[in-house]
């Protein structure tokens, strides 16, 4: 699709925002839409005792992912596995570099996607043109967000009884991202 618009693919897609507001599960979404594999890598899957292991496991990761393209490989909590170089030591700047050397190997089919709270804490060298070229805010719900939430919750479990108004909890709950709407957080609403 991207070659017949004549569209360059990024290379990599920075999701950034509070946390709860549907970070992974666009990444996930993006993956099923376009029909490609989705690797999901969190910091337990990287971070090792030592740092040959940590680097091996990123390059591991990588080499599954071109193997397995189409394919959108997902890194969660992507601040706290590659942070600022200047701040994360010896074990976080050898990280960073292995990253940057996998990202020079460019593979068609496979786009790299990464979710942060933190943006700004993620080291610069990835956020330059070729790597994470393009940053995405995901920000919290608006009044209508809220109600599209609660309305997908009141449909898929059927546990709310009709006469619940969503839109009056939709105008009170200014500031609660999609995760704060479970139902338990909706019935301590009611408690209340």
């Amino acid at each position: 699709m991207f070659a017949g618009l004549r569209v360059e693919v990024p290379s990599g897609i920075l999701l950034y925002g509070p946390p709860g507001t549907g970070k992974t599960l666009s990444a996930a979404a993006e993956a099923h839409e376009s029909k490609s594999n989705f690797m999901s890598v969190n910091i337990t899957d990287i971070v090792k005792g030592h740092v040959s292991e940590s680097k091996k496991m990123i390059e591991l990761i990588f080499r599954v992912a071109r193997r397995t393209v189409p394919c959108v490989l997902f890194f969660d909590e992507f601040q706290a596995m590659f942070g600022s170089r200047d701040t994360s030591g010896s074990v976080g700047r050898k990280m960073v570099s292995q990253l940057l050397s996998e990202f020079d190997q460019k593979v068609p089919g496979l786009v790299v996607i990464a979710a942060t709270n933190h943006h700004e804490a993620v080291d610069a060298s990835l956020r330059r043109p070729g790597r994470f070229d393009r940053s995405v805010e995901v920000p919290l719900p608006d009044y209508n967000g809220r109600l599209e939430v609660l309305q997908g919750i009141k449909r898929t479990t059927g546990c709310w009884a009709e006469e619940i108004e969503l839109e009056e909890i939709s105008k009170i709950t200014i500031g609660k991202s999609g995760a704060d709407h479970c139902i338990r957080c909706v019935n301590e609403l009611f408690s209340t």
